[in-house]
């Protein structure tokens, strides 16, 4: 990934209003924010329900075709994921390396400045969303143009965060044309 110039990070920090990791962090608690989620189910899924389906990839898969199943929930998502790089400018974080809080925990990362990136080519996309699938590194993806972000979650299912109701039902299109369901959505125009 290679960092955008300063023009982009000040139009990336006006849309979606946030300067550190720590903003990002508390972004899904605040009560004005219009959370869904990405899933593979048409509903949110009962305790019991959510028992009988195997979906975390850490966790050991114990026959060939419940892995074969996994992949191929797995591939819907790549495939969305897909179409969104081909459709619209995506834009990420991450933690910068030389970053040294200023707290006595060296852990903190909380006053950070998020630092915007681009992708350079589809593999590497492709390669940081099937890592957050796989629950190895979670992404946080950032699309301007619908106003909207994407963070990488636990079982197969992401967490959307739209900042405006500008690109809610084309999103919803998206997450639809490939099987895929858009679950806790507040309104969509």
């Amino acid at each position: 990934m290679k960092e955008v110039n300063s023009e982009v990070s000040l139009r990336l920090q006006e849309i979606f209003k946030l300067k550190t990791w720590g903003e990002l962090d508390d972004l899904t608690d605040k009560d004005e924010a219009d959370v869904a989620g990405i899933s593979i189910f048409e509903k949110i899924l009962s305790q019991e329900e959510f028992g009988e389906r195997f979906l975390s990839f850490p966790v050991e898969i114990r026959s060939v075709e419940r892995l074969q199943e996994y992949y191929r929930e797995e591939a819907k998502f790549l495939s969305l994921y897909q179409d969104l790089f081909d459709s619209f400018p995506i834009y990420s974080t991450a933690h910068d390396p030389e970053y040294s809080s200023e707290s006595d925990n060296p852990y903190d990362t909380s006053m950070e400045p998020l630092r915007w990136k681009i992708f350079e080519s589809t593999e590497e996309f492709l390669d940081i969303c099937t890592d957050s699938l796989r629950e190895k590194r979670f992404m946080h993806l950032f699309i301007p143009d619908l106003e909207l972000m994407i963070l990488g979650s636990y079982d197969l299912e992401e967490c959307v965060v739209f900042q405006s109701d500008k690109g809610k039902h084309v999103f919803k299109g998206y997450v639809e044309k490939h099987g895929l369901f858009l679950l806790g959505l507040k309104s969509c125009s």
